[in-house]
């Protein structure tokens, strides 16, 4: 059975004390972030194993739109953390589509949000 990992905070410190039964590694706070943000890159495949059938999504960092060279389609790209995109081309009759579920999404209470 692998033995339980840990992340502890030095107390008179930025650093931190990353422990798996006797080793431990002493990594400063960078290092920390940097750790999260590599796995977060790597969490939607790591749960994709786990659970081959389930649909996970990432956090977008931003979106940016724009016409291609024929004008044909929209150029839709998406930029996640430790920066990593996607960039798709859409019909724009998908995307008024898309626009008028969102517009119908964000007009409606929030579903978690406690009545008033």
């Amino acid at each position: 059975m692998t033995e339980k990992l840990s992340l502890e905070e030095v107390a008179d410190n930025s650093d931190f004390i990353l422990r798996r039964g006797k080793c431990t590694i002493r990594i400063t706070q960078e290092e920390v972030l940097a750790l999260g943000a590599s796995a977060e890159a790597y969490r939607q495949r790591i749960l994709s194993r786990i659970h081959p059938n389930a649909l996970y999504s990432s956090f977008a960092e931003s979106i940016g739109a724009g016409w291609d060279a024929l004008h044909e389609n929209i150029l839709v790209e998406i930029l996640f953390p430790q920066s990593s995109r996607i960039l798709v081309a859409v019909k724009p009759d998908n995307l008024r589509d898309l626009i008028e579920r969102l517009e119908f999404l964000i007009s409606q209470p929030d579903p978690l949000s406690a009545p008033s």
